[in-house]
Parts: structure tokens; C-alpha cells; sequence
């Protein structure tokens, strides 16, 4: 199995890639989202795993850009964040995976075959989290950032003149 390691962070890349090594997976390594959407597209590894917080690119971007560029391999993000928003995003954008930084290695080896063989995996923690996503239901639109984005140009208007005091009479 060849792996490509996606992360903005030179200790952890190093790690991750001596932890994988020692298992018997060849290792690639990129420093930042634009090099590790030049090294998938080029090396066409069978897994890549991706940090989601990276400066200039994150993980979301790299792997939209992987997708719109065809590139089918599975893309996991592999990450600190517990944040719905970005677990959402993420398997929206075409994640095969959502695993946590802290997962035990072993379990991460287990994990990537998985992965391979084309399941989707996320991390056990965040079950109850996707559950919730769920009843949510999977509606793509934002949710307005203030209740007044709703409002129609009279209902604004008005609300206007309520708070200038103006009496209903006037308004």
C-alpha cells in the first residue's frame, strides 16, 4: 500500500511516515495542500491522508480540487478537530474517512486497509455526532448568520420604524 501524508506539521509528518514505514507501507510526503494536490495527481497513491488545518489550503480545498480533478483514490482527513461543521464539510467534499490525530497506531494501519478496500470509516468517538448530522438532515444551504437575512425589504422597513418608536399610525 502506498499512503501520501498531507500535513503542514514536519514532526508529525515524520512520525506518521516511521510508524507507517515500520509496517510496511510505502510513504509519501507533501508539506502543504498545493504540493499534495500536485503529488496525488502524480503518484496516484492508494490513500491519502490529509491534515484539515493547513495555512493557504486546507484539507477541504485540497480534496474538492482531488475530486474535481478526478482523482478517485480515497482521501481521508486526518485531524484534531471534533467540529461537526467540519466533519460535515468533509464527507460532503468526498472524504472516504474523518480520523482523530490521537487514534492508536495499530487501529490506524487497520483503518487505512479498510479504507482501501472502498469503505468509509470515521473515528467511533464521533458516532454520536454523525448521528446528530443525521436527524439534521443533509441540507446543503447555510443557515443565515442573523435571523434578519430572512426578512423581505418591507418586513426590514418596517422593523426600522419599530425601532426609531414610530407609532403604527405613522408606519
Amino acid at each position: 500500500m502506498r499512503v501520501l501524508i498531507v500535513d503542514d506539521h514536519a514532526l508529525f509528518r515524520a512520525g506518521l511516515q516511521s510508524l507507517l514505514e515500520r509496517r510496511g507501507i510505502e510513504v509519501l510526503t507533501a508539506s502543504d495542500g498545493q504540493r499534495g494536490v500536485i503529488r496525488a495527481l502524480k503518484e496516484k497513491p492508494d490513500v491519502v491522508l490529509l491534515d484539515l488545518r493547513m495555512p493557504d489550503l486546507n484539507g477541504v480545498e485540497v480534496l474538492r480540487q482531488l475530486r474535481a480533478k478526478l482523482f478517485d483514490k480515497p482521501v481521508v482527513i486526518l485531524t484534531t478537530s471534533e467540529d461537526d461543521k467540519d466533519v460535515a464539510d468533509s464527507l460532503r467534499a468526498g472524504a472516504s474517512g474523518y480520523l482523530l490525530k490521537n487514534m492508536d497506531p495499530d487501529e490506524l494501519v487497520a483503518v487505512l486497509s479498510d479504507i482501501v478496500k472502498g469503505q468509509t470509516v470515521v473515528d467511533p468517538s464521533l458516532a454520536a455526532l454523525l448521528a446528530d448530522l443525521v436527524k439534521q438532515g443533509t441540507n446543503d444551504t447555510e443557515q443565515p448568520a442573523t435571523p434578519f437575512e430572512k426578512l423581505t425589504a418591507r418586513e426590514l422597513e418596517i422593523l426600522c420604524h419599530l425601532a426609531e418608536g414610530q407609532s403604527n399610525k405613522v408606519i
